[in-house]
């Protein structure tokens, strides 16, 4: 595999770390346990509007973000020869971004 490709899929790998709790705290307000009423209308989803809900979820990782993707860099920098798959670069970022989040507390 290229560099190119390794950090790709080492960018790919922070990108489902990120998503992850983002997406996650986006549908819990979205779909409450607990529901006041009940909403006989189609459901619409509007691709702006879904930016706009997920933004400010999202604003607080984007520093993380950077930082993270800077990592990356570093991560295929150095272990090139050990991350031979896609696969392996992808859980490289993943589990990077992971513990980086852990040891920095999710931001707020």
């Amino acid at each position: 595999m290229t560099s190119l490709e390794l950090y790709l899929s080492c960018a790919g790998g922070v990108a489902v770390s990120i998503l992850i709790p983002v997406l996650r705290k986006t549908v819990v307000e979205s779909f409450p346990l607990v529901t006041t009423g009940r909403n006989g209308g189609a459901i619409t989803i509007s691709i702006p509007g879904v930016f706009l809900k997920l933004w400010p979820v999202f604003r607080p990782y984007a520093a993380l973000s950077a930082l993270s993707l800077l990592v990356a860099l570093l991560l295929v920098a150095f272990l090139q020869d050990k991350l031979s798959t896609w696969q392996s670069a992808f859980l490289a970022g993943y589990v990077w971004d992971a513990t980086l989040q852990k040891f920095t507390g999710k931001p707020t």
